[in-house]
């Protein structure tokens, strides 16, 4: 049916997307730095923070990280679409460095 093919091609791009999101993360871990510190992200809410900070969704994206002991609600980390007044990249040495 018509819904059949449809959903599945849904299924398809969300598989896509998600693999292509999951190699970013995995390649960002090792080698990214943290701006604040210049050495290793010291919690995983640091490191989503500032790996979706730098990220850039298309307009039909949401991109966000959920961090949190097992079992107990996640918090949720959500990309901001605006660029925060703080966020001074001309000093991320880290960044200007690669």
């Amino acid at each position: 049916t018509v819904r059949s093919i449809l959903q599945r091609d849904v299924d398809h791009r969300i598989s896509q997307l998600l693999t292509q999101e999951t190699g970013e993360f995995a390649n960002f871990v090792p080698q990214g730095v943290d701006p604040d510190t210049g050495g290793r992200f010291d919690t995983a809410d640091r490191l989503l923070r500032i790996y979706l900070q730098r990220q850039y969704a298309d307009p039909d994206e949401e991109l966000l990280g959920l961090t949190g002991p097992a079992g107990d609600r996640p918090d949720v980390i959500r990309q901001r679409r605006d660029l925060p007044p703080d966020t001074a990249l001309w000093q991320d040495t880290a960044s200007l460095t690669r």
